[in-house]
């Protein structure tokens, strides 16, 4: 960034000044036991939860809580904020078991983590990827315990494989039909035995990962371990083919569900939230011209949209215009 710092009678002098992220204020850290005792590794800020609502960061593939370092001094100066690793992830445990990673497990655990910070309280929730995807199973499961659900890149499962049996039974939605399949193409290596764990061992799928930031002009956190992408691999096996093709649910229940869209991101389309508006009782929506990483790459909006819903629901805030996406 140039700023012009003087003029003289005879030249401008210029200098380059680096703007520095807001930092990061002191965490504090423990263990929690999730679903069969595996402990997540949880990092509180800001307030106590007796002093303010609480608002619950969950991380995706391939992250650690750290991608959230950007978005949390923006929160934590008015919220209780609760970040985590959810099991094979982080300092989290990493069972290895494929059903370890199921959605139900999942929900569990976040149960678990809320119960422990913030107990008796409905949470406001911003996640993103799988952060967002496991977080719509507590959606439907406990919507009581959540107050507003914001999410970046992370539609269900389930309302998802609705939306992809609605346009294969319409030649109309084709186009977004094959559009997605391109964008979830590497859904089904993910799915192989063995494979993913050898090209995380190999240095492989992060080399690609980190070249699809580049491209689309992020800046994921680096240094993600191996054993968390091979770990993690099994998300996509215990839930995607098993959700998609027998959904579980069709709507949910928390009273505010706000999708952050990035208009850029190579992997999720429109049509995985098609009729979305129809399966929630409101919906916002809000754009970001971001790639799927967008609270790495915009943590001021997706804060700021963060909050206005929040403000919203605790303080009867105004509804930004616009946002309320009506149903049919």
């Amino acid at each position: 960034m140039v700023a012009v710092l003087g003029v003289a009678v005879t030249a401008v002098v210029t200098s380059s000044v680096a703007v520095a992220d807001p930092q990061l204020p002191p965490a504090r850290d423990r263990l929690v036991a999730g679903y069969g005792g595996v402990p997540i590794s949880v990092a509180e800020y800001g307030p106590e939860p007796s002093a303010a609502p609480t608002v619950v960061l969950v991380h995706g593939y391939p992250d650690d809580m750290t991608v959230w370092n950007k978005v949390i001094p923006l929160l934590a100066d008015k919220y209780h904020v609760v970040n985590y690793d959810p099991r094979g992830s982080g300092a989290s445990g990493h069972p290895t078991a494929v059903a370890d990673y199921e959605l139900p497990k999942l929900s569990a655990d976040f149960e678990a983590v809320i119960d422990a910070t913030a107990p008796g309280q409905a949470v406001h929730v911003l996640a993103h990827d799988w952060g967002a995807i496991q977080t719509w199973e507590s959606a439907a499961r406990i919507p009581q315990r959540i107050a507003s659900f914001t999410f970046i890149s992370g539609p269900s499962l389930d309302l998802s494989g609705l939306a992809i049996k609605r346009a294969m039974a319409n030649p109309s939605a084709y186009l977004q039909l094959i559009d997605q399949l391109i964008r979830s193409s590497y859904i089904q290596l993910l799915d192989l035995p063995l494979i993913p764990e050898l090209l995380w061992d190999t240095g492989l799928a992060e080399a690609v990962f980190s070249t699809l930031v580049w491209l689309e002009g992020g800046n994921r956190p680096p240094g993600y371990p191996p054993a968390d992408g091979a770990a993690q691999a099994n998300l996509y096996r215990a839930n995607v083919n098993a959700r998609t093709n027998n959904p579980t649910y069709d709507h949910v229940t928390v009273p505010v569900v706000q999708q952050i869209v990035a208009t850029n991101d190579p992997f999720v389309g429109p049509l995985l939230t098609d009729q979305l508006e129809q399966q929630v009782p409101v919906l916002w929506r809000r754009t970001v011209d971001t790639g799927h990483w967008a609270q790495t790459e915009d943590p001021v909006d997706i804060a700021q949209f963060t909050t206005q819903l929040i403000e919203h629901q605790e303080h009867g805030g105004p509804t930004p215009p616009g946002v309320v996406v009506p149903k049919n």
